[in-house]
Order: C-alpha cells, then structure tokens, then sequence
C-alpha cells in the first residue's frame, strides 16, 4: 500500500469498456458535474456538447430536456414567461432569458436543433443529477427546471420518490436503446450539496437519487455509473476542497475527479494527444507583459506552426478559433 492510499480510501471505478476519442461526439446533460467536466473536455477540443438546456438540476427537468432533442419542437412565445423585465422558459436556466422575447427564443431554439442534431451522432450521454427535490408551477402542472425568481407560492415543492425516477427513467432508457442502440449511457449523481433543504433534507434527496439509480441499474444493466459524489465524499473528504462557500468544489477538486474521470473513459490516444493540445491552447490565453516586443511575435510563431504541425497530424481536432487568434497576434 503506498503512502498516499495509507490516507485515503480510493474509489474502485469499473471499466466502462467504450472509451472516449477525438472522434466521439459526447453529449452532457444536468448539473453542475456535466459543466465541469463538460468544458474541461471543451478545452481540450473533444467533440462534446454540454447542456443545451444551461445547467438542470432534478432528474424530471432533465428527461423533460432529453424528451425534447428526441423529439425536438419550435419553441415560441407560448412557451415563455415574462417577469422582472426579463422573458424565461420553464425548461431552461437563467442563462437563456432576455429582456429581449426574440433573442430568448433565438437562443433556446438555436442551442436545441444544435444539441438534437448532435444526439443523433453522439456516441455517450452523460446524466448528472443534483437533487430530487422538485418544483412544480401550480398554473400549468409542469415540474421546472428552474423557479426564474417567481414568488415561492406560485410553486409546490416536494420530493420525488426513488420509484418515481426510476419509472420515468426507465421508460425514456428502453426508447434510447431502440433509437440509439451504439450509445453509451452514464449517470452521476452531483456532489455539490443543496443546502437550501438542509444537512438531513439533502442526504434524504442524495440518498433518493442513488436508490433511483440502484434501481435502475438492476433493470437497465447496459448504463454505467461514474461516482463523483463518492470520490468527493470518500476520497477528498476535506474542506479545503471546497470553494469558499463549502459547498460547491474547488477547481483542485474538479482537476482530481476530472483526471479520475479521464483515466475511466479516454482512450490511450486521446491521453496522448491532450498535452501537445494544452500546450496550445495555455499558449494562447498567455498574456504578456510587451506584447510588441520581438520575443513575443517568436513565441506566437513557434505556436502557431506547432498548432499547425498538430492540426496536419490529427486533422480530427479542431483549432480554427486558435489558429485565428495567433495570427492576428503576428
């Protein structure tokens, strides 16, 4: 046993058996873990796409947002809600309203056909739940993914029953299997903790989602899970791994499952190519102190013909936007 294990209880993650390339379209839908390691997969030029419904939180609000790039709609201005000057829609985050109605429905179904056309290739699917608490709009019915600030008695909240998860979910699994039947699917659950219920009401809507998901998984034998809460909770058991709220992670926190991750699900190739892509990309966000200077415009050319010499090697990864920026530095 090495020294490090000595002090820790490290988490046995199985294999996945599929694993991730430069050419696996990846497609991440939920809270908080999706967006981490969704746009650290960004950085490293994956083909990922990563929540096109902004981040969502309750396992209903997510299949509400799978259903619909499974069968995607035109979203219009029935589908908005206007308050505090800003128009918002039920199925979305905060980050798709505008003051403009237009612009909102520009983007929400923009973001939608994107994300829809992308299902159809993607070869994983990530699920990340945060809480099973729910909030449901008492005008319409509808279970949202987010409140929009709207006064607290205009909702009913509650929460949603392991049985109840895994029946919707299961339902929605079979149909994906049929449709999609190379896709891997993994689920998480969000080690962010959801303090609002309080220390007890968030183990109980934690605990909820797991035995959701023990559930199905005992149906459903071809899903994967990948456990970010345990390894937050048994691994970085700490809170110097937290932000300084104490409740969201730190970005060491996020480098550890993001390498815990990687190691699970990227391919030996992938592992190789990263650093020769992070090189790049570090090189281009460096800020110089004489940006006119003659080192400078050497360095910017020595990166811009290494971004090339890569981008003829593996014509599969896309440095365009890179490429542009390092050449208007010249």
């Amino acid at each position: 046993m090495s020294v490090q294990e000595r002090f820790r209880t490290p988490v046995q993650i199985p294999p996945a058996g599929d694993s991730i390339g430069y050419r696996t379209p990846v497609l991440m839908l939920g809270s908080c873990f999706t967006l981490n390691i969704g746009r650290l997969m960004q950085d490293y030029k994956f083909p990922v796409s990563v929540n096109p419904f902004g981040v969502l939180y309750n396992p209903v609000s997510i299949l509400s947002g799978l259903d619909l790039l499974m069968n995607p709609r035109h979203f219009t201005s029935g589908d908005l809600i206007h308050h505090q000057g800003l128009w918002h829609s039920f199925f979305h985050h905060s980050n798709f309203s505008s003051p403009i109605r237009d612009k909102c429905l520009e983007i929400i179904n923009r973001e939608m056909k994107q994300a829809a056309g992308f299902l159809k290739q993607a070869r994983f699917l990530f699920i990340s739940w945060g809480t099973a608490r729910v909030y449901r709009y008492k005008k319409t019915g509808q279970i949202v993914s987010n409140c929009h600030k709207l006064p607290h008695e205009e909702f009913d909240h509650f929460l949603l029953t392991p049985e109840e998860i895994a029946a919707a979910w299961n339902e929605k699994l079979a149909t994906l299997k049929n449709r999609f039947p190379d896709l891997t699917v993994v689920f998480t659950v969000s080690p962010v903790r959801h303090w609002k219920d309080g220390a007890h009401g968030n183990q109980v809507s934690k605990s909820a989602l797991h035995w959701a998901l023990h559930l199905m998984m005992q149906k459903n034998p071809g899903i994967h899970y990948f456990p970010s809460y345990e390894i937050m909770m048994d691994e970085l058991r700490d809170y110097r791994f937290y932000e300084e709220d104490m409740l969201h992670l730190s970005h060491t926190a996020i480098s550890y499952i993001w390498e815990r991750f990687a190691e699970t699900f990227i391919d030996k190739e992938a592992l190789e190519i990263m650093p020769q892509v992070e090189k790049i990309i570090t090189a281009c966000r460096h800020r110089p102190f004489q940006p006119e200077s003659k080192e400078y415009r050497t360095f910017v050319q020595n990166t811009l013909k290494q971004l090339r010499i890569l981008q003829k090697k593996y014509p599969f990864i896309t440095l365009t936007q890179e490429e542009i920026l390092l050449e208007e530095k010249i």
